[in-house]
């Protein structure tokens, strides 16, 4: 009989059990999986517990079971006899071989189209090129999946294996570096089989944020360990499944298809335990429950690559001909005698975060009749190791098992990628400062530039792109992190329709006289949609039109750009950053006032005052301010020394990741009113001019962006940037204007009065609901300018 168990998981600890029968409440409302869904999903099972119960000693793992079963797939479609047999035994026993192949070949076809997240199955059959594919065997598996054959020449081993990873590389957007290794193929009468699959999609709805993200929880790997993780949090409707030993729960993603399932041993470190209790059909059944119920769920973020090792695990389920070369029987793949398949391993990753999950490659009869709880509020708290799995399940009632996995000491899932970024920018603002003339004013945009060379670091060769990587972030980042992050940057925050603009634009101009890569193009767009626009380099007047078109409408001016066109150049970049957003607090027009140059000239100034609200914060050296503006995500931060005309002396002293600090600072002032001169700052600054300034060491050097054209020997490029920056009384640009309200009381009046510093910084969307916390929660923003004002009176 099933038991409900009554007592909260609060307080049930230590007392007898009270149970009663189980009723609809209780979570457990399973689907039914039959015929040969059923076969599938159980022979997936199987091999999943057998490789979870292979050690003892619990280690975090990830493997790909449903990416196994296609390489053997391809095996089987070629092998005869025994061999045939074996493999058909694991795949799916008493069904029909042509079952089996229509089963698989439909999940890669649905895979391949799967709508709302990022898949890509890779499956390779490498043969030498000594022996040939038999034509039957092409056809089949050009049939079922289009295509996977591929012969290798032995001789050039190092530019096949660079090929094939390259290919994964870019399939996988840089998760899946390397599938293949030179002495994978040192045996030329080895079949070699190259699988892989990378995954990633998002929670079906916002189920975690960073706000509600515990930090630094205490996990419980062994007895003797315990180790620190961030851990995501929610109290809501999950897929839920509570027994005498385990607890089951399941996150739906943005495709409904798919689930991630958490399967948790009630025992601390009873994992290995609850796998022996496991078997195939009590596996199945866990992928079967569907009920939903509300409960406090607790998961650690976590991280894990490794690389697998499956012929072990595929010998002890009965597969080992294929392994043998007497025995191995694939007559069906190629004429040649003795092939054999050597060695199956995979490699793979998964990450799980705030935004979803990445990846890279129960009748429960005994359990259920021991008692199925049904908690009031249920605590699913995975604080100890635990098992996981990736499925696809089809209205079909169809289930395949695309990763599974175990969590025994979760290495943090942060994608620190922002922060890194960030460091980045600020570094760059702040050496951008140091490098200036401080006798005159000065402008740069960090952000934009740093959109730029990301986005022609794609076709950059790989010591440039080397250097890129390691100017952006640093030399351990992956591309497609990056890539990512600016994309997700660039988005206008939702608030932005009516409270203001502030946007990011750039634009690649390829000359069109040498035929630009596509591989360029398409991968370019899969992260910065369509910003290469091909152009006559020939023609110096379409040049400057494309260039001033480029500015004038993303600035929404109408001034015509001057700049000198070398004729040697293929490519131009090209960045801005448009303001149009209003101040968040309280300003009033403060007449004129005298603002000290040097020490020898002063000029009257029209002055803006703010009343309050203003972030403010007093070192040994300077004055810093914080002024919000209206979009809740953009502030201008003020740097102004404590001695008059000291601006120099502390710049060169200003250390970056102090400056990083104050921009994170939330002491809000309401002791003094803020005045500041209006200023309107405009330039265009080719970037190739000032390079050794800027220290991005070798990717101006001519010819280091050919995988931009098909072409060799193109010269290298240009980098324009078009800033306007204009501080007035109603905020940044041409804002809506915010009419004062209220009395102000006298305060004492800070003034920046002389030359000081500014940087400009985009903060994300979520600041307006935790002021207090921001220092705590946010380590990464944009840095969109950094500039020094000497006079303001004086348009650059």
């Amino acid at each position: 009989m099933n038991f409900l168990r009554k007592n909260c998981p609060k307080c049930f600890k230590g007392q007898e059990d009270d149970r009663k029968s189980l009723d609809s409440e209780s979570g457990y409302n399973p689907i039914v999986f039959e015929g040969s869904s059923k076969i599938f999903l159980e022979s997936q099972c199987e091999f999943v517990l057998e490789k979870l119960k292979e050690k003892e000693t619990i280690e975090n793992l990830i493997f790909s079971p449903i990416s196994l079963f296609f390489s053997l797939e391809t095996i089987f479609l070629g092998s005869k006899n025994e061999t045939a047999k074996q493999i058909q035994n694991l795949l799916g026993k008493d069904l029909s071989e042509e079952e089996i192949h229509e089963y698989f070949s439909n999940i890669w076809s649905d895979l391949k189209i799967a709508k709302d997240l990022t898949i890509f199955p890779v499956l390779k059959v490498f043969l030498s090129k000594k022996h040939e594919f038999l034509e039957s065997y092409k056809q089949k598996m050009d049939k079922y999946y289009q295509g996977t054959l591929e012969n290798v020449d032995f001789d050039n081993l190092g530019k096949v294996v660079a090929k094939i990873n390259k290919q994964v590389y870019d399939a996988t957007e840089g998760n899946i570096d390397k599938v293949v290794e030179t002495n994978d193929f040192g045996n030329e009468e080895r079949i070699t089989l190259a699988n892989s699959l990378f995954f990633e999609a998002n929670w079906l709805t916002d189920y975690f944020d960073t706000l509600s993200t515990k930090k630094d929880v205490d996990f419980f790997v062994n007895p003797d360990k315990i180790v620190k993780a961030d851990f995501l949090a929610n109290d809501t409707d999950f897929i839920y499944g509570s027994f005498e030993n385990l607890q089951i729960c399941a996150l739906p993603l943005k495709n409904k298809q798919f689930f991630m399932y958490f399967v948790l041993p009630r025992k601390r470190f009873g994992l290995f335990e609850m796998f022996q209790e496991l078997n195939k059909e009590k596996l199945a059944e866990i992928f079967a429950i569907e009920k939903e119920i509300h409960i406090y769920l607790r998961i650690p973020k976590f991280k894990i690559e490794m690389d697998v090792q499956l012929t072990e695990n595929l010998k002890q389920m009965g597969i080992s001909d294929v392994f043998d070369r007497e025995k191995c029987d694939v007559s069906q793949i190629s004429a040649e005698p003795n092939l054999n398949v050597d060695d199956i391993r995979q490699k793979c990753f998964i990450m799980i975060n705030e935004e979803g999950v990445k990846a890279g490659a129960i009748t429960l009869s005994d359990i259920r009749g021991a008692g199925l709880y049904s908690d009031p509020m249920p605590f699913f708290t995975a604080d100890h190791p635990f098992a996981y799995f990736i499925v696809e399940k089809l209205q079909s009632n169809r289930c395949n098992i695309l990763f599974a996995g175990i969590v025994a000491e979760p290495i943090s899932g942060n994608d620190t990628i922002g922060r890194i970024v960030t460091e980045s920018q600020v570094k760059f603002g702040v050496d951008f400062c140091k490098t200036c003339d401080f006798t005159k004013n000065a402008i740069f945009a960090p952000f934009p530039l740093f959109l730029n060379l990301a986005t022609v670091g794609i076709g950059a060769d790989d010591e440039a792109a080397k250097n890129i990587l390691g100017f952006l972030a640093n030399d351990d980042s992956k591309p497609v992190d990056i890539h990512k992050h600016l994309r997700h940057e660039m988005k206008p925050s939702e608030y932005e329709c009516y409270r203001g603009k502030v946007e990011v634009f750039q634009q690649i101009f390829a000359d069109k006289n040498f035929e630009i890569d596509g591989n360029f193009t398409e991968s370019v767009k899969r992260y910065y949609s369509d910003v290469v626009k091909p152009i006559d380099f020939s023609n110096e007047s379409e040049v400057e039109t494309n260039v001033s078109e480029f500015f004038n409408n993303s600035l929404k001016t109408d001034v015509s750009e001057q700049f000198q066109h070398d004729p040697t150049t293929n490519l131009i970049l090209a960045n801005t950053v448009f303001f149009r957003v209003r101040w968040c607090l309280q300003v009033i027009d403060d007449g004129i006032s005298d603002f000290f140059i040097d020490e020898q000239t002063k000029k009257l100034v029209e002055m803006i005052n703010f009343t309050d609200g203003f972030l403010h914060e007093k070192t040994e050296d300077f004055c810093y301010f914080s002024l919000e503006l209206d979009d809740d995500r953009t502030y201008l931060n003020i740097i102004l020394p404590n001695k008059k005309f000291d601006l120099e002396n502390v710049i060169k002293n200003l250390d970056w990741s102090n400056l990083m600090q104050l921009f994170l600072n939330r002491k809000y002032n309401s002791e003094f009113m803020l005045r500041i001169p209006k200023f309107k700052l405009e330039s265009i600054l080719d970037i190739i001019d000032k390079a050794n300034n800027f220290k991005i060491p070798g990717i101006f050097d001519e010819n280091c962006f050919g995988k931009v054209f098909s072409a060799e020997n193109v010269k290298n490029l240009k980098i324009l940037q078009k800033v306007q920056f204009d501080v007035n009384k109603h905020g940044i640009g041409n804002a809506e204007e915010r009419k004062p309200y209220g009395n102000f009381p006298k305060k004492e009046i800070l003034k920046v009065n002389h030359p000081f510093a500014f940087f400009v910084v985009k903060k994300p969307e979520f600041s307006q609901y935790v002021r207090k916390e921001y220092a705590v929660q946010v380590e990464n923003f944009q840095l969109l300018l950094s500039g020094i004002v000497i006079d303001p009176t004086i348009n650059l």
